[in-house]
């Protein structure tokens, strides 16, 4: 994707947080590509569109981990230490979803919050997998 070009993988690694903001705009951005795509079904692709988004991202975190882990060595919990910046970069990917998620699901109506959480709340309460 372009937004990759605009930031280094360095740079979500020093700075964590901005992997939280990052995280944070991909799944707004998801949610409203889902809802304008699919209006009658948009929850589970606004989960698969704001995974698409991040994969380049990740992967660009992970193959830099990868070249700091063959220079340095790694044994025991040194593994956790070395790959310390990688792993708070991802958390912090994953919060800034999580938030977003969190955030549209109780600030919205709770009639535009069924609609756009239509399949992710049904699998919490229950009204999918009735085989018996």
């Amino acid at each position: 994707m372009v937004l990759e070009k605009i930031y280094p993988s360095g740079w979500l690694e020093n700075r964590p947080w901005s992997a939280f903001v990052l995280g944070f705009a991909y799944s707004v951005f998801g949610l409203f590509l889902a809802l304008f795509l699919f209006p009658q079904e948009p929850s589970m692709v606004a989960v698969a569109l704001t995974a698409i988004l991040l994969i380049p991202t990740i992967d660009a975190i992970v193959q830099r981990g990868e070249l700091n882990s063959a220079t340095k060595e790694s044994v025991g919990l040194g593994v956790l230490t070395v790959h310390r910046n990688m792993i708070l970069a991802y958390l912090f990917a994953f919060l800034g979803v999580f938030t977003t998620f969190a955030i549209f699901s109780t600030v919205l109506p709770t009639l535009a919050a069924g609609h756009l959480f239509s399949s992710l709340l049904s699998v919490r309460y229950g009204s999918v997998g009735q085989a018996t």
